[in-house]
């Protein structure tokens, strides 16, 4: 389950830098799109942070997880899922 959450977290790193350089590109030409790129690569990144948050967690309580444990990774998924992704 970690190699998912380790694949997932390089996806958002690698898309938070690709609208780093796209927002880099407006920058030159000097539109406002920048600040555009610059949020969606903020929340990239901020979202990659959790799903190592995610794992984390998972590994640290992977041989006695509590069924509080399961439902706290279960609810930072769905949080990932349903707010950070959605914005």
């Amino acid at each position: 389950m970690n190699v998912k959450f380790d694949q997932l977290s390089a996806n958002f790193d690698e898309l938070a830098k690709k609208c780093d350089s796209i927002a880099d590109f407006y920058k030159s030409a000097g539109s406002d799109e920048e600040i555009r790129y610059r949020r969606v690569a903020g929340m990239l990144n901020t979202a990659g942070e959790k799903v190592d948050e995610i794992k984390t967690k998972t590994r640290d309580n992977m041989v006695n997880m509590s069924v509080e444990t399961a439902t706290s990774i279960k609810h930072d998924v769905k949080y990932l899922k349903e707010v950070m992704l959605k914005d």
